[in-house]
């Protein structure tokens, strides 16, 4: 199968994408990330793209992501982001099942579910990313020995 980035992300998210990523293991995620906003793909349930609307869109870059495959039978995107106005920036992710700041999946620790961060785990204003590694889920291991 094949999947074009949609015409309507590329022409209003500031031209062609600048970076992309496919879930490594079962390639059934991909996002892809432009000037603004993103976009993503999920090739297991629909084939088609998810996007934000087109003011949340405006509102971030993304600095760097990668998919967090097999979370409890999920994909998570994870990403750092930078907020344009502020150039504040977040440790942020999202489903491959919805893409809306109302389900950003990260939380600040301590907060409530109703005083939730929009953006995510807020980062320090030194923190300068350049790659991004995640740890395997302990239980996804032990449920992939038991199938041995």
């Amino acid at each position: 199968r094949t999947a074009t980035v949609p015409p309507s992300y590329l022409s209003s998210c500031g031209g062609p994408p600048t970076m992309a990523s496919i879930a490594p293991e079962k390639c059934q995620s991909v996002a892809v990330a432009s000037q603004f906003g993103l976009c993503m793909l999920d090739a297991c349930r629909s084939n088609k793209w998810k996007r934000f609307d087109r003011t949340e869109e405006m509102q971030f870059r993304v600095l760097i992501m990668k998919w967090w495959e097999d979370y409890d039978e999920d994909d998570i995107l994870v990403c750092i982001i930078e907020l344009r106005d502020t150039q504040q920036r977040f440790l942020a992710g999202w489903s491959r099942k919805r893409l809306d700041l109302s389900h950003q999946l990260l939380d600040p620790i301590g907060e409530s579910s109703i005083s939730r961060g929009i953006w995510g785990i807020p980062l320090p204003a030194t923190f300068t990313p350049d790659s991004i590694s995640i740890l395997t889920s302990p239980l996804s291991s032990l449920a992939k020995d038991k199938k041995l």
